[in-house]
């Protein structure tokens, strides 16, 4: 579940950047047309967003990664837990039957040391 939120924001982030991309090139493009922009100032502006968007992404597979690793290590700490309940689970049940055996034994000995004799009785 929470891989899938993952790649659903990763695909949300990627839908966004691809508009803000239309965006950008549209209006250098616009800017460049109306000659509002020079050429050599738009190949820099370019230049500059792509390693910008390149340093981005780069980032972004970071996070993901980490992220990713991060949900690997809940799952075995959840893994490890549940193990171990079920465990400590298993060793109660042991402890209780091995405590139930021993009050009966107990049981049944001081019941036979209760029981009188018939010159005990008299």
């Amino acid at each position: 579940q929470q891989e899938a939120t993952i790649s659903t924001q990763r695909h949300s982030v990627i839908h966004w950047r691809m508009e803000l991309h239309k965006i950008f090139f549209a209006q250098i493009k616009e800017s460049t047309e109306k000659q509002e922009l020079h050429s050599e100032a738009a190949k820099h502006l370019l230049k500059d967003y792509s390693e910008v968007q390149k340093e981005l992404e780069d980032l972004m597979d970071y996070l993901l990664a980490d992220q990713r690793k991060n949900l690997w290590q809940r799952f075995f700490h959840r893994k490890y837990l549940v193990h171990n309940l079920r465990s400590c689970k298993n060793r109660n049940r042991a402890l209780m039957n091995k405590a139930s055996t021993h009050i009966g034994t107990l049981i049944n000995k001081i019941e036979n040391s209760g029981r009188l004799t018939k010159r005990q009785s008299e």
